[in-house]
């Protein structure tokens, strides 16, 4: 007596459904994570090389941290926050036949931090017409008093400049997100509870032997394309998580979807028929370095 093949047939798509759901949360989980682990290690040698060099900087022994970055010689060699958003429309016209942007920054010799910072940063089409290479995290367009003529050649002429800042997020029970404070891309780690950091040889809020050092933080916003961010659980496992994803808040003055999008830059997937919010975490890179050369002191 022949058997009939239907019920099989029933079965092998039922089998496959599930074994395509497996596959692709491992496909995700790997892709991701490579990325988040790649981005870490971008991070922690930018952190290491920015340490050093400010540590060989000839700067005067009572500067602040805030003040060195603001100096001219770690602006145009070490770090400039001018450079984490780069207006490819504009820089179009700047480069030469063939040429990338990455070696349009080494032929303007570009600050050292912002060339290692390059290939972690992201594509961002703020409008038809306007397309920019930028360090992820919040864009504000603000008049800045540093602009660069390398990468803003009109910069007189416009009423602001795009830079970035990383707001905190946290992410109640019922997958509420509360915006905290903004940190820098770039800043200097201080000891708990004290306004000033140890950069300034004469800091008296800081103990002497940590006095003269460059410590410093970059902090990293990895946004997820294939991950949806959730909420704690505090009874997971064996409580299940599914179905409790972050959901994106309605963000009318940029409607648009991708890992980035959002006035806050945290990002709107669409998942099972919802607009959910991408796995994020802000990653933190440090490094420390004794401050090996100072400023002559002006006769």
């Amino acid at each position: 007596m022949r058997r009939s093949v239907r019920p099989r047939r029933g079965s092998v798509l039922v089998e496959f459904a599930i074994i395509a759901l497996v596959l692709y949360l491992l496909l995700a989980v790997t892709i991701e994570f490579g990325r988040i682990m790649y981005s870490a290690q971008a991070t922690q040698q930018a952190a290491d090389v920015g340490a050093r060099e400010l540590s060989k900087t000839p700067l005067p022994a009572g500067m602040t941290f805030e003040e060195a970055l603001a100096h001219e010689t770690v602006r145009n060699q070490v770090y400039s926050e001018d450079y984490l958003v780069l207006n490819l429309t504009e820089l179009e016209s700047q480069l030469q036949a063939g040429e990338t942007v990455t070696e349009y920054l080494a032929r303007k010799n570009a600050p050292v931090v912002n060339r290692m910072l390059l290939p972690i940063m992201i594509v961002d089409h703020i409008d038809d017409t306007t397309t920019l290479l930028r360090y992820p995290g919040r864009l504000v367009r603000n008049p800045y008093p540093h602009a660069s003529a390398v990468i803003y050649p009109n910069a007189e002429a416009n009423s602001g400049h795009w830079y970035v800042e990383i707001p905190l997020v946290a992410i109640a029970a019922d997958g509420t997100e509360t915006l905290g404070p903004t940190v820098q891309v770039f800043e200097e780690v201080k000891p708990t509870g004290q306004p000033e950091g140890p950069f300034r040889v004469n800091a008296a809020s800081v103990p002497e032997w940590q006095r003269g050092m460059v410590a410093l933080r970059i902090n990293y916003p990895y946004q997820a394309a294939a991950m949806v961010a959730y909420p704690p659980q505090p009874n997971y496992p064996p409580e299940p998580n599914v179905n409790q994803e972050v959901v994106a808040d309605p963000d009318a003055a940029d409607p648009r979807f991708g890992p980035n999008a959002g006035t806050d830059g945290l990002g709107r997937l669409t998942a099972m028929g919802k607009e959910v919010r991408p796995y994020r975490k802000v990653l933190t890179a440090q490094a420390f370095a004794r401050r090996e050369v100072f400023q002559s002191p002006t006769p």
